[in-house]
């Protein structure tokens, strides 16, 4: 089970995307897990069915240790969707609070 899914919860897509290690800073391709709409595997630019709100950020997860230096730390990011289409991972803002709002936010 990953660390990301709690005992019962529905199991999390994945989205494979370019982020930036918060270890060593390095652009590498991984695979983030996340919850949004069906369940599945996707690349960015794909149309995942959800809410259809104009845009969407999921609350999203790096898995698996980073390719360029092994580190396993926790590695928090957010999923951008437009109009139910991925579009891009970033880093965490920190305007959104995950906890309260729970695994997506339509803004």
């Amino acid at each position: 089970m990953s660390p990301f899914a709690a005992p019962g919860d529905p199991p999390a897509s994945r989205v494979s995307a370019q982020a930036f290690c918060p270890h060593c800073c390095e652009r590498v391709a991984v695979s983030v897990l996340f919850r949004y709409g069906e369940t599945g595997s996707f690349a960015l630019g794909d149309k995942v069915c959800g809410i259809g709100a104009p845009h969407v950020v999921a609350d999203g997860s790096v898995e698996g240790p980073c390719p360029a230096c092994a580190w396993e730390g926790a590695w928090p990011v957010e999923v951008w969707l437009e109009q139910d289409r991925l579009r891009s991972v970033r880093p965490p803002s920190r305007r959104f609070n995950w906890v309260a709002a729970g695994s997506y936010i339509a803004v």
